[in-house]
């Protein structure tokens, strides 16, 4: 859970997925364990998307 590994998922992401999309890396501490958690990759629905409503 450190700006490193932060900053890595954000470079590995930006790279590898095409077409580039809008997208935010949500870190998630484990409040038992300091240091030790999971990221949240968050992506923006398209607002080519269409909805049923």
């Amino acid at each position: 859970m450190s700006d490193k590994e932060h900053t890595r998922l954000l470079s590995l992401i930006g790279d590898h997925v095409h077409p580039y999309a809008e997208f935010e890396v949500i870190p998630v501490p484990d409040p038992d364990h300091e240091g030790i958690g999971c990221y949240v990759i968050a992506v923006p629905r398209s607002p080519r998307h269409r909805t049923a409503f």
